[in-house]
């Protein structure tokens, strides 16, 4: 088997607060990459099998052309934005655990996009997308503006580290919540939180859910390393395709 290429694909779905958390894991070779999204409203479910009808073309293709059949951030040709936005972080995680990095180390610095077709690796930079911000405050003479930086159940994970670093470069200091995700994305932003030296808020409410990695110590990628065999028996719905 070529390990360059994808060798299988897996959906987790697990209760969110307002719908469902749906986590991704592409495999190639030893490695694996993971994505996230929130779908809102979906209190009952998904049907993972048919939900997953625009990720059977990437099997057996290499990280740039899995990029390519997914559409590019500027072209959106398949699929909703939260499902393309899982997909771009998983394969991005796959590329920074292949690299050996972090996946803030590939993002802090967005170039343009370049990748010819056929190509083995990507840059997954930029990407559009929502962010919240919060009014900032000020708490003691010393202490500077506060901003809270919330994701969102159809946020951009990438547009938030983008704007926490140009934040954090103006001087000001960040709270960092997860809100709904529990997965790949919450460990990156807890990396994020990490290295901005951020106020990073876990758990705001009980009916909140647990993150399935509260204190992951991977750095590589996302930060997200869970046994697959605990995702499946903590899940509401399991699917793969090989």
């Amino acid at each position: 088997m070529d390990e360059r290429k994808l060798s299988r694909v897996e959906l987790f779905a697990f209760p969110a607060k307002t719908g469902c958390s749906v986590i991704l894991k592409l495999s190639c070779g030893q490695e694996a990459g993971w994505g996230e999204c929130v779908l809102p409203g979906r209190l009952g479910g998904v049907d993972l099998f048919k939900w997953s009808c625009f990720l059977r073309d990437i099997p057996r293709c290499t990280v740039g052309e899995a990029f390519l059949r997914i559409g590019c951030p500027d072209q959106r040709r398949s699929g909703p934005p939260e499902q393309l936005e899982m997909t771009r972080l998983a394969l991005l995680d796959l590329e920074a655990r292949q690299q050996g990095r972090c996946l803030l180390d590939l993002v802090e610095s967005p170039p343009p996009l370049r990748l010819a077709a056929g190509a083995e690796s990507a840059d997954f930079s930029a990407y559009p997308g929502t962010i919240t911000v919060a009014s900032s405050v000020r708490t003691g003479r010393a202490s500077a503006p506060l901003r809270h930086l919330h994701p969102g159940a159809d946020g951009s994970l990438f547009e938030l580290i983008h704007r926490a670093r140009k934040l954090r470069s103006q001087g000001f200091a960040l709270g960092i919540h997860r809100d709904g995700w529990i997965g790949p994305a919450c460990s990156t932003l807890r990396l994020l939180a990490n290295r901005l030296q951020a106020r990073w808020y876990e758990k705001e409410e009980d009916a909140q859910p647990d993150a399935l990695c509260p204190s992951a110590t991977l750095r590589r990628g996302t930060g997200f390393d869970p046994e697959t065999a605990l995702l499946i028996d903590k899940s509401v719905a399991y699917c793969s395709l090989l």
